[in-house]
């Protein structure tokens, strides 16, 4: 990350090598984790013109067009990458995303299916043996559900779960093991079983040891699929997307009344539950997030605010930077454990009466549970589906997107003005 360091010596060795497209495209790189995408997009159009047939080049000029909201563009420039180099999954994913923003549904999913491709930094296998769906009638079928990729996607792709488990004569459903008890209530059709990771030579060996087989150990299940992948065959347009108003997670009723109560010791004021960044945290990555210092505004306009922590983790010195700078308290109890105890965390998130945060695992929890999510976003999410304000999968969402490369003043000042309208609303409406 000393990106200083190398675009400075880039600037130094450019003019001795001024034809080299391989140097342009990595000061391109190098602008782009310093000053933005935008400000990327003229070095790797050099480096565009000097080398067209470079896989990587291409690559990148699509990946700064998709941040920068130009998907058409990032579309054009995916498409090329792709024919230069067709097996190479990170094109196709590429297209797939500025597709699904663009809401071509049919040609997105079609292209997401490439995640599967096998690849060095990333190989999940099943053990189950079992033939994989093809998207025909579960009429008379078994199907076995695998999850993938991180706790906020296998969330969203629960959303497909009662429309199969109407579908198919039995569903089983792999899933994280903090998820079985809140699945088990959520679809009481399905056989619901935590999977188990192994590696063995550097592979993830991903085993479903409660649903794979019966007790005469035959495949329990006739056909099998990622969670990811149901889209791609059920998902063909926005008008295909489930309907959940009330959310497609259920809740423990009895801890949504516990955590109604506690927090009703606080006072009259409105709940407002609050995350701001993921687990996982690099140079690229943070460009997404708003630290607590961006909260700021937000917190001095609504003194009459109860805001609550939905952010996983240590988040002790935020907590403590907005008490003692911004003068918030941001209620937390120590009790909850934010990361591991997902029934608590469920019900939480339905005590609470509107949630805002970026697209991260706590904003799933709250919509999951019919909970409404005011999402901030740098750059529009593959799952807008061609929308610029509405998340069409979950009811009663908004995004507020700013530009990717200084997103927070220009989301911030808007945030302050919904959240002013809502609570006008909301004590007009007597609540």
């Amino acid at each position: 990350d000393k990106h200083d360091e190398a675009i400075a010596f880039l600037q130094e060795t450019i003019p001795l090598f001024p034809d080299n497209a391989a140097m342009w495209n990595t000061v391109g790189s190098s602008v782009a984790a310093r000053d933005g995408y935008q400000a990327s997009i003229p070095f790797y159009a050099e480096a565009y013109r000097l080398d067209p047939k470079s896989y990587n080049i291409l690559n990148n000029i699509s990946l700064a067009y998709e941040h920068c909201g130009q998907h058409k563009d990032a579309a054009e420039f995916a498409r090329k990458a792709i024919k230069v180099d067709p097996k190479n999954w990170n094109a196709h994913m590429g297209l797939a995303t500025a597709l699904l923003c663009l809401g071509d549904l049919k040609a997105g999913f079609r292209e997401y299916e490439w995640r599967q491709a096998p690849r060095a930094t990333f190989s999940l296998l099943y053990t189950h043996g079992l033939p994989r769906w093809d998207g025909r009638s579960l009429k008379g079928k078994k199907i076995l559900i695998g999850s993938e990729q991180g706790l906020g996607d296998e969330i969203l792709f629960a959303l497909a779960y009662r429309d199969l488990a109407q579908e198919a004569d039995q569903l089983y459903i792999g899933c994280d093991r903090r998820l079985v008890s809140l699945y088990q209530r959520s679809f009481p059709t399905a056989q619901i079983g935590a999977h188990i990771d192994q590696m063995r030579d550097s592979y993830r060996y991903r085993i479903m040891p409660d649903l794979q087989k019966n007790d005469d150990d035959c495949p329990a299940a006739d056909v099998f699929i990622e969670c990811g992948s149901i889209p791609h065959f059920r998902w063909k347009s926005v008008g295909d997307l489930p309907k959940h108003p009330n959310g497609h997670l259920t809740p423990d009723p009895d801890r949504v009344v516990v955590w109604r109560d506690r927090l009703a010791t606080l006072g009259d004021k409105p709940k407002i539950g609050i995350f701001w960044r993921s687990g996982l945290q690099n140079s690229a990555r943070n460009k997404h997030y708003a630290p607590i210092e961006v909260w700021e505004p937000i917190f001095k306009a609504f003194p009459d605010v109860d805001f609550i922590n939905l952010q996983y983790g240590d988040t002790t010195a935020e907590r403590a930077q907005a008490l003692e700078q911004y003068g918030v308290t941001i209620h937390n109890w120590d009790d909850l454990d934010l990361r591991n105890d997902l029934e608590g965390v469920a019900a939480l998130s339905a005590a609470v009466e509107l949630a805002i945060g970026p697209a991260t695992a706590p904003g799933s929890f709250c919509y999951a549970v019919g909970t409404p999510v005011w999402f901030l976003l740098p750059a529009r999410p593959w799952w807008s589906f061609g929308s610029d304000d509405q998340a069409p999968a979950f009811h009663g969402c908004r995004m507020f997107l700013g530009p990717i490369d200084d997103p927070w003043q220009d989301i911030t000042p808007r945030v302050i003005t919904a959240l002013r309208d809502y609570l006008d609303q909301r004590l007009n409406s007597g609540k």
